[in-house]
């Protein structure tokens, strides 16, 4: 009897992606059946997969491409296996899959883990949240990158919002307890060590939770030094991250809420959770 083949819905669009037909198949053989797919009509897609009992799914794609996967399997019997196949890939390397060789390794030798999620205003993300001039930064980014390619118009978007930093009067609550901070930027991830290389640590406790980092600095001149930093080490790979500049808490779930009009962020309030983990939503290799 011939094995089930596994749907692989592969973005499209995904930036920089090996993952073109031709190397899925060098890869994985006949194991899989490969399935072109945009980003719009992804989310539907996995949906009638999952509905249909597929019990393993493989989504080629960047992080944006998992996130979209990941909500719609949520609650469902059905497992992601991630295949790298964007710009990062952050999801998938934290996972133990940083190509497609590993992908198809962890295909090979199936292990389901739990991967944890977590929702802000029932929207599931999986890696990271960041509120503020991040916000100004990707807009910026994503309108010239039709002119300039993704990372030149990331550069663009960097310095040009640097110069014209805006800081948010921010109320946290975490834990029972409520933090008031004016910072440029909140950071929220999912477990310890999300940050970029800040602590080299892994889960502190039996469940996931969410880590969020801030910056301290009040002026603007103090937090585009601390910025500038911060990008200065990560390109000389100096880690883990480490600056006196910046505030690290974690907590179960939080209340982010805006206490001023300073900036144009829209996303806020917020409520997130870092609770929302199930076993069959990751495959490891």
């Amino acid at each position: 009897m011939t094995a089930p083949t596994i749907p692989v819905f592969l973005n499209t669009r995904a930036g920089r992606s090996p993952a073109t037909p031709a190397a899925l198949r060098d890869h994985f053989g006949d194991s899989i059946h490969i399935i072109p797919t945009d980003p719009q009509s992804l989310h539907e897609a996995v949906a009638r997969a999952a509905s249909a009992g597929e019990p393993i799914i493989g989504i080629a794609g960047g992080d944006g491409t998992m996130r979209t996967a990941a909500a719609a399997l949520v609650h469902t019997g059905s497992a992601l296996l991630s295949i790298p196949a964007g710009t990062l890939n952050t999801f998938a390397r934290r996972n133990g899959i940083p190509d497609l060789a590993a992908a198809a390794a962890a295909l090979r030798a199936p292990r389901i883990v739990s991967v944890a999620v977590g929702s802000v205003q029932d929207q599931v993300f999986l890696n990271t949240l960041t509120f503020g001039e991040y916000s100004r930064i990707v807009r910026k980014r994503e309108r010239l990158r039709r002119y300039l390619g993704k990372w030149p118009a990331a550069a663009v978007a960097i310095v040009t919002t640097l110069a014209t930093l805006q800081r948010m009067t921010v109320r946290l609550q975490a834990d029972d307890q409520t933090r008031v901070r004016e910072t440029p930027v909140v950071w929220v991830g999912l477990g310890w060590g999300s940050f970029p290389l800040l602590q080299l640590a892994l889960e502190r406790r039996s469940e996931p939770d969410l880590e969020v980092v801030l910056l301290r600095p009040v002026t603007k001149r103090a937090a585009a030094a601390t910025l500038f930093r911060l990008a200065r080490d990560l390109l000389r790979e100096r880690t883990p991250l480490r600056d006196a500049q910046l505030e690290v808490l974690h907590a179960r779930a939080m209340v982010l809420e805006r206490a001023s009009a300073a900036t144009a962020s829209p996303d806020l309030p917020a409520e997130l959770h870092g609770i929302a983990a199930t076993a069959e939503h990751g495959i490891d290799a």
